[in-house]
């Protein structure tokens, strides 16, 4: 039967040595380390226990047999040594992959024990006017902790699940109970790292502000089975988590032999968390494009701007300025390119921005014009049905396409590449927005 290493006990992720490049170097290391290993204790054979005892400390701080490494590498091993390595080395990484489950699942339970529960007393508090009322909010720590409980939850019963297969009599089978648990995780992980982010700001206001919020922190901060860790180094946890998983598998399907069964599950289970941790980025991109989306327009001048132009899939791709030419009149414009539409107007420093007009982006069109004496660096925006549009850059390099485009992808309905050309005049800045967003 396996047994789990204690909780706490190091940790590798380095490649199994007989899957790593050219051995010569270490070969050499290891012929080296042999002769200097006898010329001195030929020399002095009071220092053979030494020796004896520095590679058992190697042992140790490594996690696996040092020289056995070396070994391996230099290629001065049989067939038969580099497989029953090589299943030890998997059994550990199996060891450790219940170990560190378990180190993670006490982390939330104690998360809850420490300071979740005691704050929602707090907050249940009846306010009198002698207490003043409580110190927290049930808004405040919904925000904080989120949904942290359902994560308990879910990773205490694949705690369970592991924990058993572990104690199998035969070889522990993992992949199939990883990619089960990958599936019921994404959801609740997906919810919970999206808001990570506002969790954390709220923290910071509370330091920041140094009241009986703060103060009642820092009292849980000293609970014995606390050990003097913060709720922020609590909270991070479940962010931590997911690519921890994939370091895991990543090394325990590397060490698994392509003819054994457990492969096809291996795989589908690293396949399954990397996919967790794609969508968990996709959602977290689209929050982060959402929150820009908001605070954008909220710098607008007309009340009535968040009902116009916030949209769940409209993205801010760059803010900047250009001059709008007509008729032989500039005016130089604050311009908001979104994936779907322009918008121009002008900066009122009492108002915000002041919105001119307004361009659908479907079926556009933007044509580099030539330069004349009265124009250039000039771009033509055609709009539907026919309308068009000048704009002008400040400088040649300005118009020029030295700089990094916006992805094609944001840009729907637009004609491209031309359309690219205006998100490169005038000092139009790039907003962060990713590939395919």
């Amino acid at each position: 039967m396996a047994t789990a290493p204690e909780a706490g006990s190091p940790t590798a992720f380095e490649a199994h040595p007989s899957n790593e490049g050219p051995a010569s170097a270490l070969s050499s290391l290891w012929k080296r380390l042999l002769e200097c290993t006898d010329k001195c204790t030929q020399l002095q054979p009071a220092l053979a226990p030494c020796f004896a005892s520095a590679i058992v400390d190697l042992d140790d701080n490594f996690d696996t047999t040092f020289v056995e490494h070396i070994r391996l590498a230099a290629g001065d091993s049989s067939t038969d040594e580099r497989e029953r390595f090589r299943s030890e080395r998997r059994l550990r990484i199996m060891g450790e992959v219940v170990s560190t489950e378990r180190s993670y699942v006490n982390a939330l339970r104690l998360l809850e024990r420490v300071y979740s529960t005691p704050l929602r007393l707090v907050a249940d508090k009846v306010a009198t006017p002698r207490s003043g009322g409580a110190i927290f909010s049930h808004e405040d720590l919904d925000l904080i902790f989120s949904n942290i409980s359902l994560i308990t939850i879910i990773n205490s019963k694949f705690l369970e699940t592991l924990d058993h297969e572990w104690k199998s009599p035969s070889v522990p089978a993992f992949g199939r109970v990883i990619a089960e648990a990958a599936k019921q995780m994404r959801g609740v992980y997906t919810r919970y790292i999206c808001n990570y982010a506002e969790a954390d700001r709220r923290l910071s206001e509370l330091k920041a502000n140094g009241g009986d919020q703060q103060r009642y922190l820092d009292v849980c901060r000293t609970h014995p089975d606390a050990k003097g860790l913060d709720l922020r180094s609590f909270l991070i946890q479940p962010v931590q988590r997911v690519p921890r998983y994939r370091l895991l598998l990543e090394e325990l399907l590397a060490l698994t032999p392509d003819d054994e069964a457990e492969v096809a599950d291996l795989r589908a289970a690293l396949s399954s968390i990397r996919e967790m941790a794609a969508h968990i980025n996709e959602e977290r991109r689209r929050d982060e494009d959402f929150a820009h989306l908001r605070e954008t327009v909220a710098q607008f001048a007309d009340s009535s701007a968040p009902k116009r132009f916030i949209r769940l899939d409209r993205r801010l791709v760059r803010d900047g300025h250009l001059v709008k030419a007509r008729r032989g009149h500039r005016q130089r414009r604050r311009v908001l390119l979104f994936n779907d539409l322009l918008v121009y107007g002008i900066d009122e420093s009492s108002r915000g921005i002041v919105v001119r007009g307004e361009v659908s982006l479907r079926g556009a069109s933007v044509q580099r014009l030539p330069d004349t004496a009265r124009l250039r660096n000039g771009i033509a925006l055609l709009a539907k049905p026919g309308k068009g549009y000048t704009w002008v850059a400040e400088t040649a390099a300005q118009a020029s396409v030295g700089l990094a485009p916006p992805p094609a992808a944001c840009f729907e309905g637009a004609t491209m590449p031309c359309w690219t050309r205006l998100a490169l005049t005038g000092g139009l800045r790039d907003c962060g927005i990713a590939a395919g967003g």
